[in-house]
């Protein structure tokens, strides 16, 4: 069919459906464009669905009591890592439950998923100021008799009620050791990369 003769049936009968279906070619002209139309409306829902999600996910935040699912990297001023969790699971836990350092929760209150960030976090944010009072003299004769006590070795020790203590020697001497009670990383300003993987409010 010439175009002329295409642009006549297109102008004057496509609105008419009774006259085109009385030509067979015309009529599966005709379901082929419905069809059409019907698929791009499906397809426009689609993408309709597809924006709202990702406009959801990008807007929504962290806020406290929030469930969120963190990958990170704690390095010391130095840029030395200390801990990642590179190559396992993100860290999961709920905001405002005291599990953490304080830093680390305040950092990630206002990140979207899927955002990136650094933050710095001061020592008294994270573990705090090393205390005198953690760090004790005590007797060999104390220890199991089978140990050799070294520096960076780690002990364990019970109170009456059952409380456990993480301890470390950080002197050997010829008959006293010196451990100390405080956190490994005391009195240190910390770094985290942080990436928001997941947040179920």
């Amino acid at each position: 069919m010439s175009k002329r003769m295409k642009r006549y049936f297109y102008t004057e009968y496509l609105p008419n459906e009774p006259i085109l279906k009385s030509f067979p070619v015309f009529g599966l002209v005709l379901a082929h464009l419905k069809n059409e139309v019907k698929l791009n409306t499906q397809r426009v829902k689609i993408m309709q669905n597809v924006f709202l999600k990702l406009k959801s996910d990008f807007m929504i935040q962290v806020k406290e009591n929030n469930t969120v699912k963190v990958h990170y990297i704690g390095k010391l001023s130095d840029g030395q890592i200390f801990d990642s969790s590179e190559g396992k699971e993100p860290l999961e836990f709920t905001l405002g439950q005291g599990r953490l350092i304080p830093g680390f929760e305040k950092g990630l209150i206002d990140m979207k998923l899927n955002e990136k960030k650094t933050i710095t976090i001061s020592k008294e944010e994270a573990y705090g100021e090393p205390h005198e009072g953690l760090i004790q003299e005590v007797q060999k004769s104390q220890l199991p008799p089978d140990m050799t006590p070294e520096v960076g070795m780690g002990l364990i020790s019970k109170s009456e009620d059952g409380q456990e203590m993480n301890l470390v020697i950080v002197e050997v001497k010829e008959e006293t050791i010196i451990i100390d009670g405080n956190h490994p990383l005391a009195g240190k300003e910390l770094t985290f990369d942080l990436e928001v993987v997941d947040i179920k409010e």
